[in-house]
């Protein structure tokens, strides 16, 4: 009699389009069945019902992930730090005769994986000697780091390859330069997971639009440098 009973009102459910309990127990009554222990038997099958979990269940919340070691230890600013590459602008580098030529200027971006400082270098192409130079003048102007996180070189690396440099080659001539200054170059362990460096990739997009809107507003074009503030860091464009 219980499986009777669990099959009415399974029916009976589905005919009302999984509607609740007491539409469910109404739809049997009108049907002229009486069920014993009919609210018990109509909520186990509302329970196990696949379309009402569905439809009624509850919405899986994301798991925050623990904090890296970097955001709880008390070290000076730009002790550990990630980098990444950005851009391009299309500047005038110099006139002509017909006007103006036109040039490209990247960017590479250091952010304290502490408290999330910002520093930003201006770099005139994507090769290993311009990438070098951007690390001096940083090293230079704020300390020498003890640990930098990166990606895989997907920027610079990548522009190597399409310049016809081997990338390898130039690889080693930057981990030699990080290992004479004393410290560690830590890298993502898949070399297309830009989301393992959250932590630049989202400062890169807020970047982005900040420095859209300050470049719209002026309708001249971009030439030489400009330095402006912004979170308290100096910051260095070509206009």
């Amino acid at each position: 009699m219980k499986r009777v009973g669990l099959l009415l009102v399974r029916h009976y459910h589905a005919q009302i389009k999984h509607q609740g309990r007491l539409f469910t127990e109404r739809a049997i009554h009108a049907a002229g069945f009486w069920i014993v222990g009919d609210k018990r038997c109509a909520s186990k099958s509302i329970n196990h019902c696949v379309m009402c979990r569905k439809l009624r269940g509850t919405t899986q919340t994301q798991k925050m992930t623990d904090l890296s070691a970097d955001r709880l230890l008390i070290n000076p600013p730009f002790t550990s730090i990630g980098l990444d590459v950005f851009g391009p602008w299309t500047i005038s580098a110099h006139r002509t005769c017909g006007g103006f030529a036109n040039s490209k200027r990247w960017a590479v971006i250091f952010i304290c994986m502490g408290s999330r400082d910002v520093h930003i270098e201006v770099i005139e192409s994507l090769d290993t000697s311009n990438f070098i130079n951007a690390l001096r003048r940083f090293f230079s102007i704020r300390r020498t780091a003890t640990n930098i996180c990166s990606d895989r070189g997907t920027n610079f690396i990548g522009a190597c390859k399409e310049l016809g440099i081997e990338s390898n080659l130039e690889f080693n001539t930057i981990q030699r330069f990080l290992g004479e200054q004393g410290f560690t170059w830590l890298l993502n362990p898949l070399p297309h997971a830009p989301h393992m460096g959250g932590a630049w990739e989202r400062i890169i997009g807020m970047t982005k639009k900040i420095l859209d809107s300050m470049l719209r507003e002026h309708e001249q074009k971009l030439t030489l440098v400009f330095p402006f503030l912004w979170r308290g860091q100096l910051v260095t464009l070509h206009r």
